[in-house]
């Protein structure tokens, strides 16, 4: 195992925007460096043939959510807390000289938390383009974060992640909300920003249900302007599915 030096970093610890708590934290700081070779050995990755931890470091930490019962049986939500339900799982970004270039997932286990997964989080090859690399997935949900903020929309902000319906970042100030895809789903475009009522009525468009029964139709959006500063931040490629980064290895002890 390599060793852990203070250049390990979790800049969003304890940040009560993506409910990262300090023993998650903490766990993070504690065991990821045994990841680094993870990293280092996969061909594909920015960290290939990197295998010093002094060089990494770790970005934002989001706790993961996934879509409430409350919407899946057709409800509409409103607020965050109607969309959404907490997972005990957290995912953090991993850094290499201060750039992305994976995503570790961090779980119970043994009844203490554990890095439990990494995913190389190199440029997406976009469609129709000639296969022209873009940002990475950390790339675009740092930018879908400042674009939550810019609008005051980060006193809470959400990972939404639960496949294969959706995934992207959902934020509010305690009385308006916003949701941003982080994906091509649902109809909703890479980038694309919408109210939460909207993705409700799509989800139940998708399972073929409102909440009388009866065919769902999604109700129209107006284009958004945080739609088109996210649209130059490039488009997910198809191999790594609905999260936009592709998961390598799960944790063997």
């Amino acid at each position: 195992m390599l060793g852990l030096p203070i250049a390990w970093r979790a800049a969003a610890a304890g940040d009560p925007q993506t409910g990262v708590p300090s023993e998650v934290e903490q766990a993070v700081r504690s065991d990821l460096a045994r990841w680094v070779g993870v990293l280092a050995s996969d061909p594909h990755s920015r960290a290939h043939g990197v295998e010093d931890p002094a060089r990494y470091s770790l970005g934002d930490g989001y706790r993961l959510y996934r879509l409430s019962r409350f919407v899946r049986q057709g409800g509409v939500a409103t607020t965050l807390d109607q969309f959404t339900e907490a997972q005990d799982v957290y995912r953090f970004v991993v850094n290499l000289d201060g750039r992305p270039v994976g995503i570790a997932e961090v779980q119970r286990q043994g009844g203490r938390w554990a890095v439990v997964g990494v995913g190389y989080d190199g440029p997406a090859e976009t469609a129709g383009n000639g296969g022209t690399a873009t940002g990475g997935f950390a790339d675009r949900l740092a930018r879908a974060r400042a674009l939550l903020a810019e609008r005051g929309l980060a006193a809470d902000v959400r990972w939404v992640d639960h496949p294969p319906y959706l995934t992207g970042l959902a934020g509010s100030d305690g009385a308006d909300t916003s949701f941003i895809s982080l994906g091509n789903h649902l109809g909703l475009a890479e980038g694309h920003v919408t109210s939460l009522a909207d993705v409700s009525a799509r989800i139940h468009q998708a399972a073929g249900t409102d909440a009388n029964g009866t065919d769902a139709k999604s109700p129209p959006t107006t284009p958004d302007p945080l739609a088109t500063a996210l649209a130059g931040v490039g488009v997910l490629g198809a191999a790594v599915g609905v999260g936009g980064y592709l998961w390598l290895r799960r944790a063997s002890g």
